[in-house]
This record gives C-alpha cells, structure tokens and sequence, in this order.
C-alpha cells in the first residue's frame, strides 16, 4: 500500500551571526600590481549549510525535498559541494574532474568505498542506506575534507542575504513535530523544536558562526 504525505509549507530563517564581529573597515584601497595574478576567492561555508527537518516520531520517515540525483565533483583538491545531502537509498555521484586518480575513503564506514583509486574523468555511483555523518577523505590529498550527511528527515540548502547573516528556505513535510537543526562547517551548530501545522508553519532559527571560521570568508 503506498504511503500518501499531505505536505504543508514551512518558511524557515536562519539568523547566522558571527561570534567575534569583526570592527568596520575605515576604508578600502584597489592597487593593480600587474604581477601577481587575481586569485579566485575563497571558499565561502555558507553556501554548503544544509537545514534539515528531523521528525521527533521515533520511527517516521519524511520524503525529502528532492529526489534528484546527488553529483559531487572533485577538482583541485576538492569536494564541491562539500557538504553532501542525500535521503537514505538516494543515488550520490562522486566525479573525479582532476588529473590524477585518487582514493576516498570513510573512518565511519570502511566498506562505503572501494579500496581502488578512482581514475580522472570517471564516476562512482552509490547509494548509502544508513542515515548518519560521514568524513570523506583522500589519500592522494590530505586537506580534501567533505562530509556526507544521510538524514531520514527533510533537508535543503538556503538562500543567503547580501551581507551573508540571514538565509532562507521554504520546505514541504508533513504535519507533525520535528527538531530544525542546521549543519554548518561539518557539524551541527544549532538546534530547535518546530511543531508544523496543516496550514503551514514559520519558524527562526539562531546560529553562532564560530570566529575563526568567519575569519576566512571571503
């Protein structure tokens, strides 16, 4: 027998606030030096916090927001996006864009991948069954760190302001209590209940940027 969800619309905020915030800057100064090359900028954590809608119902499962497939791709040393969102039996791709084969590896799951390097311009396809955290490293790049994170419940992206404090997000789950957690920096960092109504819901959500993280925003 299929299982019918009558979905019921949750606005959430997200107020991001730096924990040390910085002084105003008394000015800016441009100088074109004509030597070093223009650096891309950083990488900025925000745009991989993921909100995630956890029921409180021992034993509930909520469809989440997409079932699309997951694609990650590794260039330069890196996992984009870093922060890897997938429902349990969601497919996940990792794609090696770099030159060189390199091998990804779990502490939480030894078997999760296999013990042969992924060669460059090739694909690896799974589907992790078992809600949880998991690292990702690499042997070939030591500072490669990606998380891949299973939530039995609703989980999504947000849409930042301008000055990067506050995001948004609008998702669709079922009436019912839940606990709005959101996953910053590779860790969860804040944390509330939220009862959604058939009519649908709005909640705010507080959490504190550590400081020397925020240091290194673009």
């Amino acid at each position: 027998m299929k299982t019918v969800f009558i979905a019921a619309l949750v606005h959430a905020i997200v107020h991001l606030r730096p924990e040390n915030p910085p002084a105003p800057p008394l000015g800016y100064v441009h100088t074109v030096n004509g030597v070093l090359p223009i650096a891309p900028p950083l990488h900025d954590p925000r745009f991989d916090a993921v909100l995630v809608l956890e029921p409180t119902e021992e034993g509930r499962v909520v469809p989440p927001v997409s079932t699309a497939p997951v694609e990650v791709r590794i260039y330069g040393g890196r996992a984009m996006p870093e922060i890897i969102a997938a429902a349990p039996a969601g497919q996940v791709t990792f794609r090696n864009d770099d030159r060189r084969p390199l091998t990804l590896s779990c502490p939480q799951a030894k078997d999760l991948f296999p013990s042969a390097p992924l060669p460059p311009a090739s694909t690896l396809g799974m589907r992790p069954q078992s809600p949880g955290q998991f690292e990702l490293r690499s042997f070939e790049y030591p500072h490669l760190r990606a998380t891949l994170l299973v939530t039995p419940g609703a989980a999504t992206r947000l849409a930042w302001s301008s000055y990067g404090q506050v995001g948004v997000a609008q998702l669709d789950v079922p009436e019912g209590t839940y606990k709005a957690r959101l996953f910053f920096l590779h860790r969860y960092v804040a944390e509330q209940d939220v009862t959604v109504k058939a009519q649908g819901s709005e909640f705010v959500l507080h959490a504190v940027w550590p400081a020397a993280a925020a240091s290194q925003a673009p």
